[in-house]
């Protein structure tokens, strides 16, 4: 049991009682469990179902663990993807988690494993054994090991693949893979590549790399080797634990202080110039303080654990022979403030080839003693000291700066790292959540084209058109008094400043304008000094409302107009905060910062404000929020205007009542700039054919981004957008390669389908449940939507109303669609799938198509559910309706006829609902409350 071993094992750590343990709740509420806890007298307590930060110091190390095996299979993939498998998972969370509890924290300078045993490490020399995980590793022939000889021309070692150290041995002794028998051995004799230098990676263009494998660099890594078993060596004649202050050490010996780790050196550190310390020339050792920032400025100065004079002499296996003159300083590894030639002279390489070569004669087999062991006299190594100018930032961007992205962009795609791809996200399939996931699976890839940054724009083919446009902007924001140049002072909290350009394309794509904004960096600003975050709501405006006017606009034959606000937000006042920023990027001035007037692009608040603004001037024109129905409507006595934060639409009978309404806006010092009719609104193009009355709404800008997105261009076209089986989890099926963003298409398409393409709900709504737990299958189902968007680029909806003001309702409910697709044992897949569309005068204004929050157990169950889903929607659209047709002046008796069918093919369901309040069937009487209420 595993209990057991961990309580054996908390024992040996000087824990021998385990009195409490908290936990979630299975397994450990089992029975086998609870009688051993009883029998122990000792107690457990439970955490709430997916109440995680009630056991949030486990969970959190939990994660940091997982986190650090998914980090070290990823770079091994990156170094060595010819041998990568993440089948070796169990060893990188082995490994993971001896260095989680073997390492200091910061806050303690405690190793975790230091606090459970009450008890301090003499030393940390087991971190220095370490290696990266999954580097090659070289391991003597075993009749080397065994003293014996090997033919002159056999290879005295095999490659392997380090797993960490044996949990059964020494630290020394490491787990190493067999490459060729897939078998896991304990290992001593050996030498690791941490750097991968000796294996094809993707740095080298998928092939070793010639440069790094001379002689040189092979004696330093067997020299490595020979260092760790002296550092072993070293290590046991000091062992000894003393109990932590305020343990049970019965106050006598007073605790052996904790001495920081030796620093590593970063992997990616360049070849560095071997520096020969002066001979007889005394050493000191340093004063190693606690604080890990400080290092020695010395790199010859060595640490010495205790009195290390009358050490006993080192044994080292035969065949590993010793240069007696070799210095008995260390050499350092570490860049010196001395500036290298960039070329050597001939004496200098020379003198080197000489000292190489004088070493590797040394290293010769000598006569063993009687026991079959060579002697030595111990050394002296010293610390690996960093340039005191080298952090952790520096070697980050040294590191990331580096990289040769078109090397390895293959590797990256390979069906190796399409497993390593599934690791950036922890999703429980069973319940269906996302514990953790990588915040680069959430970046948003921008089109460089229509965004670019101010290098970008400034440099480009269209570099004058942004200028004029940064220009244009910068004297509009002053000649509306926008901002206030101030100096800075230090108790400003000034916010950093930034340009974003856009250019403006139709909805086939082409150009429309070139716009410049300047901004203010937003996600800066502090809760209760430059904003309130109770006031930074603002509302927008329903696409319902939106089709419903553009129906009506065709039976009443109304005038449609579109129109904009220059530099929209800069209109609202700041509000009662005050708010500073950076001067822009091209017009600033040393010591100056700007105190904002009016709201400016990227502030929390401006949204609201100008909503708030645009809001009194509509009033002041005589229009009247229709709140009730839907916020960003304003209806006046002719005119209905709809405001979609700076778009607004206007419809009127006649077009002097529009220009009326538009010129008191323009009194009232508004900057209105008067665009077409509406013809190309939030992305969405807008055909209108007087001549056969109808309506088209498309967006082919859109449709080929999305198919230049899954890059299907030589794929062929398909006529349906999914197959007729159901799309299920395929819990076991390959992994996603990664090929494309599968959440930014998603996205792009449920924008398609829920403004101008309701052919593709049902397809689209399928694929959009996996945007987490992705696998290839989810990947084919998104490419066969683009497929069918190839063969549809420039089809759309059409409205086409008829006379009638009637709304119909088609609503309709599958019964656990998924039951044989998905595991029988999931709650899912015995859900039901519901499906309606909602029409007025003829014309689809609402579609959905989405699972039911509950299981049904039978069809007319799955059926009522679905129809109490489309009434919802139904009654706040009929409130919508009257109020627009009210404004458009038509008729009472017209309004108040609106006729609404609901067209139900199972029998059951409509028996059902046509009950009064309060009654039902007797198979109906367990039907969840929420759906019997209309």
């Amino acid at each position: 049991m595993a209990k057991h071993k961990f309580e054996r094992w908390a024992k040996a750590n000087n824990v021998p009682d385990i009195k409490s343990y908290r936990a979630d709740h299975t397994p450990f509420n089992s029975a086998t469990w609870q009688n051993d806890l009883a029998l122990k007298k000792q107690t457990i307590d439970f955490s709430g179902v997916g109440a995680h930060h009630q056991n949030a110091v486990a969970e959190r190390a939990i994660q940091t663990v997982t986190k650090w095996a998914w980090t070290m299979l990823l770079h091994q993939v990156l170094h060595w993807p010819d041998e990568a498998d993440v089948h070796l998972w169990p060893f990188a969370m082995e490994h993971a988690a001896y260095i989680w509890n073997s390492l200091p924290r910061r806050d303690t300078w405690l190793a975790p494993l230091e606090i459970f045993s009450q008890s301090r490490f003499p030393n940390y020399n087991s971190l220095h054994r370490l290696h990266v995980f999954g580097c090659p590793t070289y391991v003597l022939d075993p009749k080397l090991q065994n003293g014996k000889k090997l033919p002159k021309w056999n290879p005295r070692s095999r490659r392997g693949m380090y797993l960490g150290y044996s949990p059964d041995h020494a630290s020394s002794v490491a787990q190493i893979l067999n490459l060729r028998t897939k078998h896991v051995s304990p290992q001593y004799h050996f030498v690791c590549d941490d750097h991968f230098s000796t294996v094809p990676n993707s740095d080298a263009g998928g092939a070793a790399n010639p440069n790094q494998l001379d002689a040189n660099h092979w004696f330093n890594l067997v020299e490595s080797g020979r260092r760790r078993a002296r550092l072993h060596q070293q290590a046991i004649q000091h062992r000894h634990q003393a109990p932590l202050p305020g343990g049970n050490n019965g106050g006598h010996a007073p605790p052996v202080p904790v001495q920081p780790p030796i620093p590593l050196l970063p992997v990616n550190q360049p070849p560095i110039p071997r520096v020969q310390p002066v001979h007889n020339q005394p050493q000191e050792a340093p004063n190693v303080q606690n604080n890990r920032n400080e290092v020695a400025d010395d790199p010859s100065e060595a640490i010495e654990a205790g009195d290390n004079d009358n050490v006993d002499d080192l044994s080292v296996p035969e065949g590993v022979a010793e240069d007696e003159n070799v210095q008995q300083e260390e050499e350092t590894d570490v860049p010196t403030d001395v500036p290298i030639p960039d070329q050597a002279t001939e004496d200098d390489k020379q003198e080197e080839d000489e000292t190489l070569n004088r070493t590797l004669r040394n290293l010769q087999e000598q006569a063993p003693s009687r026991a079959g062991r060579r002697r030595f006299r111990p050394r002296k190594y010293g610390l690996h000291a960093l340039n005191q100018n080298v952090r952790h930032t520096t070697i980050n961007q040294g590191f990331l700066a580096s990289l040769k992205f078109n090397d390895f962009v293959e590797t990256l795609r390979s069906n190796e790292f399409a497993k390593m791809w599934a690791l950036t996200t922890d999703f429980d399939q069973d319940s269906e959540t996302c514990e953790w996931l990588h915040p680069m699976i959430l970046a948003a890839k921008a089109n460089s084209k229509d965004n670019p940054g101010w290098e970008e724009a400034m440099n480009g083919p269209l570099a004058d058109g942004y200028m004029e446009a940064a220009i244009k902007e910068i004297e509009t924001l002053q000649q509306m008094e926008v901002w206030k140049v101030v100096p800075r002072l230090q108790s400003m909290n000034v916010l950093p400043s930034t340009w974003a350009f856009k250019c403006k394309r139709y909805p086939d794509g082409k150009v429309r304008k070139l716009k410049g904004r300047f901004c203010v960096r937003g996600d800066r600003q502090k809760d209760g000094i430059d904003y309130d975050s109770n006031e930074i709501f603002s509302p927008v405006v329903s696409w319902q409302t939106v089709r419903l006017l553009l129906i009506l606009s065709l039976v009443l034959g109304l005038e449609t107009k579109q129109v904009d606000y220059t530099a929209a937000f800069t209109h609202a006042p700041i509000g009662d905060k005050e708010v500073f920023c950076e001067m822009p990027r091209g017009f600033a001035e040393e010591g100056k910062v700007l105190k904002l007037n009016k709201s400016l692009y990227g502030l929390k608040q401006s949204p609201v404000n100008f909503f708030n603004f645009i809001k009194g001037k509509l009033e002041n024109a005589g229009f009247k929020s229709q709140e009730e129905v839907d916020p960003c409507l304003f209806i006046s006595d002719k005119v209905i205007c709809l405001v979609y934060v700076d778009d607004t639409l206007f419809f009127s009978p006649k077009e002097e009542y529009r220009n009326k309404a538009i010129e008191s806006l323009k009194s009232q010092g508004v900057a209105v700039e008067i665009e077409d009719s509406v013809a190309g609104f939030l992305g969405v193009h807008i055909e209108r054919d007087e001549s056969n009355k109808t309506i088209k709404l498309t967006q082919k800008g859109l449709t080929k981004r999305i198919i230049e997105a899954l890059n299907i261009d030589q794929e062929p076209q398909k006529h349906t957008p999914a197959l007729k089986e159901p799309l299920g989890k395929d819990e076991n099926g390959d992994p996603a390669n990664g090929s494309f963003s599968y959440a930014s298409v998603i996205g792009m398409a449920l924008y398609l389908c829920g403004h101008s393409r309701p052919d593709i709900q049902f397809a689209v709504s399928q694929c959009a449940r996996f945007i987490h737990g992705t696998k290839r299958l989810h990947e084919k189902a998104l490419i066969r939507i683009g497929q069918y968007l190839k063969s549809s680029v420039n089809e759309g909806l059409i409205l086409r109303p008829t006379d009638s003001f009637d709304i119909e309702c088609h609503v309709d409910a599958d019964f656990a669609g998924l039951y044989s697709v998905e595991d029988v044992m999931d709650p899912t897949c015995v859900k039901s799938r519901t499906g309606y569309v909602i029409s007025v005068c003829g014309c689809p204004v609402v579609w959905v198509s989405r699972l039911q929050t509950d299981i049904a157990t039978a069809t007319m169950e799955a059926e009522y559910n679905a129809l109490s889903m489309a009434m919802r929607d139904i009654l706040p659209l009929r409130r919508v309706f009257k109020t627009e047709a009210q404004g458009l002046g038509l008729s009472n008796e017209t309004v108040t006829s609106l006729k609404t069918t609901v067209w139900e093919d199972n029998m059951g369901c409509l028996k059902l609902a046509r009950l009064k309040p309060g009654q039902y069937t007797p198979r109906s009487k367990h039907y969840a409350v929420k759906y019997r209420w209309f």
